[in-house]
């Protein structure tokens, strides 16, 4: 083994041990807690420093791939994303609700939520991927709203797909307390002509109506989401979130193979950044023999 090599092996293990304590370690701070959301200091700061580390983690240059295949790591992962998605959803109705007492919002309002700039720089590496993977002018001009699959109470992601691109949307949630607090949120924004809600499966969705589908990464049932997609639209260009590297400790990645003998074309991934945790994957109709 040559000493460059040594070295890069004894960051990697350096990195290794640390992660995996930092994730026991969180792992067992959330499963003592009864209170997930944001109003728990305790949640905050152990969430916050999770993220960070986790987010930064490519600026490093080192290899994960021992952290990710730790044991300890793999044992706690399939219960640490339950709580993850179980806190992610208390801090998006804790911030819904702490901006939606307000009679009248500003978009700089939003700027209360902690992670406002990592959802914002989320959708413009969103933007930039249907730049790179699909007819970026023919989708802004084309007038069927986006849908976002699995929006939740705080609809940042249709809120900045309108800011940065004009582009109109539905946000639909299966879960009626979220579309009612992200509405009331829109409408306090003075944004409801450009995203309307909607209390709907994912499955069961007629999907003709939009140009552009994206589905949220916590989502479920993402497979049978895509085949209703195929049922329902001739044309569409999905993005699906998910999550790459040392990332996937907080989200579950969408398996791409599976999606690939389908009816859908895999078109390429935007990569997460620096401030970013997911990336999505952008899929559309093979070409058509001739064009």
């Amino acid at each position: 083994m040559g000493l460059d090599t040594a070295v890069a092996y004894l960051r990697s293990l350096r990195e290794e041990r640390f992660i995996a304590g930092l994730v026991t370690q969180t792992f067992n701070m959330l499963a003592r807690q009864t209170d997930l959301s944001p109003a728990n200091p305790a949640v905050t700061r152990g969430l916050s420093r999770l993220v960070s580390k986790i987010a930064r983690a490519d600026e490093r240059h080192i290899d994960h791939s021992l952290a990710l295949s730790n044991p300890s790591v793999n044992a706690v992962r399939p219960h640490l994303l339950q709580l993850l998605s179980k806190a992610e959803y208390e801090m998006e109705v804790y911030y819904s609700q702490l901006l939606g007492v307000e009679d009248k919002l500003a978009v700089e309002d939003l700027s209360r939520f902690i992670y406002r700039e990592n959802y914002r720089e989320l959708v413009a590496q969103e933007v930039q991927g249907l730049r790179d993977y699909a007819d970026f002018d023919a989708l802004m001009r084309d007038e069927r709203r986006a849908i976002f699959v699995g929006a939740g109470p705080l609809p940042l992601t249709a809120i900045d797909l309108y800011l940065q691109t004009g582009k109109k949307s539905v946000c639909a949630d299966n879960d009626k307390a979220a579309v009612e607090m992200g509405r009331r949120l829109v409408e306090k924004l003075g944004l409801a002509e450009a995203i309307e809600f909607v209390q709907a499966d994912g499955r069961d969705i007629d999907y003709g109506a939009y140009s552009l589908i994206m589905i949220a990464s916590l989502v479920g049932q993402k497979q049978e989401i895509l085949r209703r997609i195929d049922e329902t639209n001739p044309d569409p260009v999905i993005a699906v979130r998910s999550a790459d590297g040392l990332k996937t400790i907080l989200y579950e990645p969408f398996n791409i193979s599976e999606i690939s003998c389908s009816a859908f074309q895999y078109y390429g991934t935007s990569l997460a950044g620096p401030r970013t945790i997911n990336s999505t994957c952008f899929f559309g109709r093979p070409p058509k023999p001739g064009s």
